[in-house]
């Protein structure tokens, strides 16, 4: 659903040795390409690396979903600014975003 302008990813073998560095540069990528102001961004992710990487990228908001390979106790330790446990809690998180 994304055309190639718009999609970021990690090579599968990077996925496994430097993840977090390899995510924290795909962001500042995207961030760059796309003009976004980091503080005006968020990040929505399922894991404590995508957490480390929104704090590392000096994002907006970090999100953190609870349906993913971390339960909610493990992301509740890393103090995201918001856990969900499902993407219907997003849309009224969004609408409640100053634009």
């Amino acid at each position: 659903y994304l055309t190639s302008d718009r999609f970021f990813s990690l090579a599968d073998e990077e996925k496994i040795v430097t993840d977090i560095q390899s995510k924290h540069l795909l962001i500042v990528q995207a961030l760059n390409k796309l003009r976004l102001e980091p503080r005006e961004t968020c990040i929505i992710g399922d894991s404590d690396t995508d957490i480390h990487v929104g704090r590392l990228a000096r994002l907006g908001k970090i999100i953190a979903i609870s349906r993913g390979i971390r339960s909610k106790e493990q992301l509740e330790v890393l103090k995201p600014d918001y856990l969900i446990d499902n993407l219907n809690e997003l849309v009224a998180i969004i609408q409640k975003l100053p634009v």
